[in-house]
């Protein structure tokens, strides 16, 4: 009846109204009747909002799970998002939710426009204040028993509160990764050092990873994602789109805390081999020579760092030092103006 609905009654020789219309099914007696959801498919606007803030909407989805919604434009990350959030999770609430949005993306990543406008007061100890309060958001989240539910794009800052979740389920057609590199920085919100920790059984796999995040690579379905590094063995990828939130209901309700993996330095040398990874994609004129500076930047939290902590502190630096160069400002300005990555 749908299909006759698209295709048109009267173009089928077919007298009568619509079968479908407004959420609303006609019956027999030509009246119209709700749609009934089906649970498996549930979707959050089937669902009631218990509180709300500026900047997320908080859902219960029923069996002690609630469902946490970015309101922002693409999910943008903001200083305000990660204090909702940081606030929230302080709240004492101890129920299992899902991390998700209600935007068409899951996140686009964090605001261009707020390091740009901290960059031009040269206010950089505000930048380096954000990364630390968006890495303590991670910590938190890491205590919590979520599960992410991610879609659209989940890049930048998006992946990486969504990687502090015990578990990202993600729609298939979902593009993931961390692009900062296409702005001249590196990610500095536990970004590196979750693919640092997360990649770390072998030396080569490491330098793989680190130069996908000098490339700035964003993956093309979820899959791919799983094989650039930015997924982990334990996320899930759901391949009826439609059950996203009811399969990231469940694996919540299960979920836990977010098990990191100790901290472990694999043999070879992994600096070295970073190296030549960056400086292949430099005579293949794949890289330019701030993409290399921005190589190297990854390649002192890759291989200098002593610990996860270290690592953390380590990313801040080289992302506060990189802002202070002007190609990457020239890169965060061009980004902002035309949406577009400046390789220069």
């Amino acid at each position: 009846f749908a299909l006759i609905d698209e295709i048109g009654p009267e173009k089928l020789g077919l007298s009568g109204s619509k079968n479908y219309e407004d959420g609303k099914q006609r019956l027999f007696d030509s009246t119209y009747s709700p749609l009934k959801p089906e649970p498996e498919y549930a979707q959050l606007s089937d669902f009631h909002i218990v509180d709300s803030s500026e900047t997320y909407n908080l859902y219960d989805l029923g069996d002690g799970v609630s469902a946490i919604a970015l309101r922002t434009k693409m999910g943008v990350i903001s200083p305000k998002v990660v204090s909702d959030l940081r606030a929230f999770l302080k709240s004492g609430s101890n129920q299992p939710f899902v991390l998700t949005s209600e935007a068409r993306s899951f996140s686009a990543g964090f605001d261009l426009k707020f390091f740009e406008a901290c960059i031009s007061r040269n206010d950089f100890a505000a930048i380096e204040e954000a990364l630390v309060e968006l890495q303590q958001l991670g910590e938190d989240l890491e205590r919590s028993e979520c599960v992410a539910a991610v879609f659209g794009h989940c890049l930048g800052a998006g992946l990486e509160i969504a990687l502090a979740c015990s578990r990202i389920v993600a729609h298939p057609e979902t593009n993931i990764g961390l692009p900062e590199a296409k702005v001249g920085l590196i990610p500095g919100g536990r970004g590196s050092a979750l693919m640092r920790v997360y990649n770390q059984f072998s030396a080569k796999r490491l330098a793989e990873v680190a130069k996908t995040l000098t490339d700035g690579t964003i993956s093309n379905s979820a899959d791919h994602a799983r094989s650039l590094g930015y997924l982990r063995q334990t996320d899930v990828t759901v391949y009826h789109p439609d059950r996203l939130l009811t399969e990231a209901k469940r694996l919540a309700m299960t979920a836990g805390t977010t098990k990191r993996p100790p901290w472990h330095t694999p043999e070879g040398p992994l600096g070295g081999m970073i190296e030549r990874e960056i400086e292949e994609g430099r005579r293949q004129g794949t890289f330019s020579d701030h993409d290399k500076v921005v190589g190297e930047k990854l390649r002192a939290v890759f291989a200098r760092a002593q610990s996860f902590e270290d690592a953390l502190r380590l990313e801040r630096v080289e992302f506060v030092d990189l802002s202070r160069k002007a190609l990457s400002q020239a890169r965060i300005r061009h980004m902002i103006e035309t949406n577009k990555p400046l390789r220069n």
